[in-house]
């Protein structure tokens, strides 16, 4: 079988599995393993798949560093072309063997590679954050406000609803419909507490933050008005996803990791742990204070 051939199979394959559980939605996996394929393709061609042995792969590692790939991109990427060998043998495409042989090639370690290192994310400067406010809209300042003291992804934030807001024991809820952890079957719960309510109100149906078109808004919307909002204050341009090591910070500082862990959604507990769990219950009411 030819490289090419198998990749289209595993392709195929890949837009079967990974889907949101919910909507049915692909996940972004999807176009990370169509990049790692196409890039290996471009780097030895379509050969046969048993001529990829370990030293074709790490000739193709040593290419993604020479093409100025971080060091952990690199690994995710030779990761997806073992998965999809894996794959293939587990089809009987090839022998056991030969996956086994692939796994030999190391990941590459921090500190001992030519390839460069992603750049740590820092929060936002308080004073950035400000200054750039300054220059939003009030919902777009909402927004910022509100993904500031959760902490939630820019896609939970973007895609709240108000049907996904409930109140419960005291304490107001929202669940977002899909998140990054779903296909594990967990559920995901934001607290928000009092500051976050007077922050976007009451509703009954909708998203709760629209575009002045009424439209939902998109992560590109997001970073967009983020972006022309500091180069209007003249200051260095934040990303969004920012805020939310902005959030970690200070929950881990005045509540603790398990805290921290819970308000990011990081812990796995089941959906019916989540229910009967007392402390979990407790940790959520000492969140709310600060939100």
């Amino acid at each position: 079988m030819k490289l090419e051939q198998l990749i289209k199979q595993y392709e195929d394959h890949a837009r079967e599995y990974y889907r949101k559980p919910k909507s049915g939605r692909l996940t972004s996996e999807v176009a990370s393993i169509k990049q790692a394929t196409s890039q290996l393709i471009t780097f030895c061609g379509n050969i046969h798949i048993e001529e990829l042995r370990p030293l074709k792969l790490r000739g193709f590692m040593d290419s993604l560093v020479r093409r100025g790939n971080s060091r952990k991109t690199i690994n995710d990427k030779i990761d997806r072309i073992r998965r999809m060998y894996r794959w293939a043998a587990s089809y009987e495409m090839i022998q056991p063997e030969h996956v086994y042989a692939l796994k030999q090639v190391p990941r590459l370690q921090r500190g001992r590679t030519r390839a460069k290192e992603n750049r740590t994310i820092e929060p936002v400067p308080a004073k950035d954050l400000i200054k750039s406010m300054l220059h939003m809209d009030k919902t777009m300042r909402n927004m910022v406000r509100v993904h500031y003291l959760t902490g939630m992804r820019p896609s939970e934030l973007l895609t709240m609803r108000w049907e996904n807001i409930t109140y419960e024991n005291g304490i107001l809820l929202y669940r977002p419909n899909e998140h990054k952890t779903d296909w594990r079957g967990t559920e995901r719960i934001v607290p928000l507490g009092r500051r976050v309510q007077k922050l976007i109100g009451y509703g009954d149906t909708g998203y709760v933050f629209t575009n002045i078109r009424g439209q939902q808004y998109t992560i590109c919307g997001y970073r967009s008005n983020v972006k022309n909002a500091c180069n209007r204050a003249k200051i260095t341009i934040w990303s969004p996803l920012q805020l939310r090591h902005n959030a970690a910070t200070r929950f881990e500082n005045k509540l603790g990791t398990k805290e921290a862990q819970i308000l990011l959604g990081h812990s796995k507990p089941s959906t019916t742990e989540i229910y009967i769990s007392r402390s979990f219950r407790k940790s959520l009411k000492n969140i709310t204070q600060y939100l």
